[in-house]
């Protein structure tokens, strides 16, 4: 069996895709910061909050630390010196290799309800 496709609209697609990359982004950044938020190193709660402030949803940069939490580097790349159980350097790295998957679904979800609106 075979069919012959000569046109397609594509219109409808193509006035969406930056508003569909949004949400994809979005999500992607919500997502990370949901399945991090267990692994940051936790003292006073400064650094896991700081996640939640310094993010810029629809540009996907998720960044832990800021001017007054300057510390969120050395937690990341060298040895964290307050940790709670659970916790680890490299955080977005464990995250990524546990919640991929349950990432790309997010965004699969949120583009999805942006292309059937």
């Amino acid at each position: 069996v075979s069919v012959s496709i000569k046109e397609m609209d594509f219109s409808g697609a193509r006035a969406k895709s930056p508003l569909m990359k949004k949400a994809a982004t979005a999500a992607l950044s919500d997502a990370v910061l949901e399945s991090t938020s267990d692994l940051v190193p936790y003292n006073t709660g400064a650094l896991r909050g700081s996640g939640e402030v310094e993010t810029t949803y629809d540009q996907g940069r998720v960044i832990w630390g800021n001017s007054d939490i300057k510390y969120a580097r050395v937690q990341y790349y060298e040895h964290p010196t307050k940790r709670m159980p659970g916790t680890v350097p490299y955080w977005f790295d464990v995250a990524k290799v546990r919640d991929f998957a349950t990432w790309m679904k997010k965004v699969g979800y949120a583009v999805g309800k942006v292309a059937a609106s």
